[in-house]
């Protein structure tokens, strides 16, 4: 990962604040970044910029309804 992404996933993640001082450090010392984010929960922005999907509903056949309905059906002929 870049420094460039480091600095802007911390500032996302935690704060603008937290972010800056990594701007100036060099790669190796930005990549110690991830201990300042660990335990912030922080997902990437292609996974938080997305609605919700609406599921389906799917109704479940009463097993018993079904029966008598067969067996009216079979009465008839």
């Amino acid at each position: 990962m870049s420094k460039a992404r480091i600095v802007e996933v911390v500032a996302n993640a935690v704060s603008p604040e937290a972010a800056a001082p990594l701007a100036s450090m060099k790669k190796d010392e930005a990549a110690a970044a991830e201990i300042r984010f660990s335990e912030s929960r922080w997902i990437p922005e292609v996974l938080t910029n997305r609605e919700a999907a609406t599921g389906h509903s799917y109704e479940i056949e009463d097993e018993d309804a079904n029966e008598v309905g067969a067996e009216e059906d079979t009465n008839e002929v």
